[in-house]
């Protein structure tokens, strides 16, 4: 079972969308490049990603 930390790690691409004050299109673009990890949930193509692969992007990003 999973707990509610856990769960409420995963974000969908409007939560980090609105995290990275851009658009959903350009979260698509990301992940579609690589240059942002996150997983696929069922056929229609909705992603997730993980708070922890945002913070490692963003770490990327800013050179920390």
């Amino acid at each position: 079972m999973y707990t509610e930390n856990e769960i409420t790690d995963i974000l969908s691409v409007s939560e980090v969308a609105k995290i990275l004050r851009s658009g959903k299109n350009a979260v698509y673009q990301l992940l579609n490049n690589n240059e942002l990890k996150g997983f696929r949930i069922n056929d229609r193509g909705n992603y997730r990603i993980s708070r922890a692969a945002l913070s490692e992007y963003i770490k990327k990003q800013s050179k920390l």
